[in-house]
């Protein structure tokens, strides 16, 4: 067999890896978009060196005028450096005084990152797709990191005497509640209906992960993190015209 062969016979057989379930899930879709931005640079973005410094100086706005693309994933590549930078400084700001502040932290970071996900996803599902939500999605990462950084800066916390509810959390899952899919993405694909509620179920499941995280939070802390986390159903509000 030829070198040609073998590459069209690889692909070929790569090509039954991917069914269509994958290829129509809203994560599946998401992460996609995201990998992209992964891709090995050309030589024109190999020549730009971008510092932790340079970065957070920039914000992500700034950042992607100076890395020359200004195009939806441009920005996107921006919010996402960004966020590298903001991460590795306030990680380094809590190592030094404890690790176990970084742990601690990235105990709350794992459950709005996730939270924030699955609102992307119901979106593109109710909405009937669209590339705006992977490229939301990418831009969360910006604002979560500044979010975490505000948080950090009162860390270590004292233990919460007697923790309750949020008293925001259930206003929030009753936005959740709320959403309905747009009937254009139920004509357009028979599915939408089912995967809907799945999507709205794994939302609302999320959103009570994120409350267990509060918990641990002094009030004032949790007050900042569930109006930050409630910020998220805007656009999907938005789009549904709620």
């Amino acid at each position: 067999m030829s070198r040609t062969d073998h590459a069209q016979s690889d692909g070929q057989e790569r090509s039954f890896l991917v069914n269509k379930d994958t290829l129509m899930s809203p994560k599946s879709l998401l992460s996609l978009s995201l990998l992209c931005l992964a891709l090995p640079l050309t030589a024109e973005d190999e020549a730009k060196v971008i510092t932790k410094a340079q970065a957070l100086k920039a914000g992500p706005e700034k950042l992607t005028e100076i890395l020359g693309d200004e195009s939806e994933a441009g920005m996107d590549h921006a919010a996402i450096l960004y966020s590298i930078a903001k991460r590795l400084e306030t990680e380094n700001k809590l190592a030094a005084v404890d690790l176990m502040l970084v742990q601690e932290l990235d105990g709350l970071r794992g459950p709005l990152a996730r939270w924030q996900d699955e609102v992307m996803g119901l979106g593109y599902i109710s909405t009937g797709g669209g590339t705006m939500w992977s490229h939301q999605s990418a831009r969360y990462n910006a604002g979560r990191e500044d979010l975490l950084a505000k948080v950090a800066a009162q860390m270590p916390f004292k233990a919460v005497e007697n923790p309750e509810p949020h008293a925001g959390w259930a206003k929030v899952k009753a936005r959740v509640e709320k959403q309905a899919l747009d009937k254009d993405a139920a004509e357009f694909d028979p599915e939408a209906p089912k995967n809907f509620a799945e999507q709205k179920e794994k939302l609302l499941a999320q959103w009570q992960e994120l409350e267990y995280a509060l918990y641990a939070l002094p009030p004032k802390v949790a007050d900042a993190v569930v109006e930050y986390a409630a910020q998220a159903l805007e656009m999907l509000e938005g789009e549904a015209g709620l």
